[in-house]
């Protein structure tokens, strides 16, 4: 609900959402789940289990990124020249 609320927050206030452009939240939600999603149906993984292991994943990159300050990548524009 924080990834949503300040999504909505964001595009409400005209701006491109913080979490799609810098701050590795909604990219460490997403690695989780997929993580979750991996473990659960082809391996089978219990769903609890599963739901701890990919909860502590996207808790420990989450960490990580704050501990080394780490940010998305921006996609620079390449401006051409007119000639």
């Amino acid at each position: 609900t924080a990834v949503g609320g300040g999504v909505i927050r964001d595009v409400l206030a005209g701006r491109i959402p913080g979490v799609l452009r810098k701050e590795v939240y909604a990219t460490a939600s997403l690695l989780g789940s997929i993580f979750l999603y991996g473990a659960v149906i082809p391996f089978e993984v219990p769903l609890e289990v599963g739901a701890i292991v990919a909860f502590s994943v996207t808790v420990a990159i989450r960490l990580v990124a704050i501990r080394l300050h780490l940010n998305i990548p921006r996609i620079r524009r390449v401006r051409h020249r007119r000639a």
